[in-house]
């Protein structure tokens, strides 16, 4: 065997041009003395923030134009600049008043002090609360009244579906048992088949809320009395084949969720 060189690659291209970099920004700051430090983001778990105090701060900055009137001609700078006009603090507390311990949720509060001095909270959004904010001087305190895990809002089930005509009942259960605490609304939409075939038809019968009036609710379990609708009652009799669609509204303070649940079957 025999090794001879290779052929001489092609020559490569050249590269492209670099882009003009940015201004220069100017800050002025007014004193002698260093800035003091700042912590105007912080973050903390519910538990280690509940029935405690900690403390924001903030250096402040405002925008002006006319940085090249402050320097010398020709000088190369972006004509906004910044003035330190000072530093803020402030306290932020979490009362907890909520049933649940505190010590069960680990998630973070995220806590930022905004230029006004007032303190923005972002919660978990894995949790719906019902609270408060109170501003007192220099302290913020959010009152957490309670707390209901969003996962467990919608966890509703079919129960017992009993009774014909004017006795037509549906059963909805509660399985994350939060319905003491969670205001709960019900809209139906009730159909009736008269085919046989494997793709049933159905053909909608009545569609709109159910009053309160026909919602008995025992903890986490609630009874509607769709025979009460104003359905005629042939549509409701023995025998019937018929499709429930139930729009579920479940709501915590500003919160609110949906949950659709369908059943299907012979009355």
């Amino acid at each position: 065997y025999k090794c001879y060189d290779g052929d001489d690659g092609t020559d490569g291209r050249n590269g492209r041009d670099g882009e003009t970099g940015s201004l220069g920004q100017l800050a002025l700051i007014n004193q002698v003395d260093p800035l003091p430090q700042e912590a105007p983001s912080q973050s903390h778990t519910v538990s280690s923030l509940a029935n405690s105090t900690v403390t924001l701060s903030k250096n402040l900055w405002e925008t002006r134009s006319g940085a090249k009137n402050l320097l010398a001609p020709g000088s190369i700078i972006a004509n906004d600049y910044e003035v330190y006009t000072g530093h803020i603090e402030r306290q932020f507390a979490l009362d907890w008043q909520a049933s649940q311990p505190s010590q069960g949720f680990t998630d973070s509060v995220d806590l930022e002090l905004q230029p006004n001095g007032q303190v923005s909270i972002g919660f978990p959004e894995a949790y719906w609360l019902l609270g408060d904010t109170i501003e007192q001087d220099t302290l913020t305190t959010y009152r957490v009244d309670g707390i209901v895990p969003v996962a467990e809002v919608t966890q509703l089930a079919v129960g017992r579906v009993d009774g014909r005509s004017r006795t037509f009942e549906v059963n909805v259960v509660d399985l994350a048992q939060r319905s003491d605490q969670l205001e709960t609304r019900f809209e139906v939409r009730y159909s009736t088949s008269g085919s046989d075939g494997r793709r049933r038809r159905y053909d909608l019968e009545y569609e709109g809320a159910v009053p309160a009036d026909l919602v008995q609710q025992d903890h986490n379990r609630f009874t509607l009395s769709l025979g009460r609708l104003p359905i005629r009652s042939q549509l409701l009799s023995g025998g019937t084949r018929a499709q429930v669609e139930l729009t579920i509204i479940r709501s915590y303070g500003n919160n609110s969720a949906e949950q659709t649940l369908t059943w299907q079957g012979e009355i």
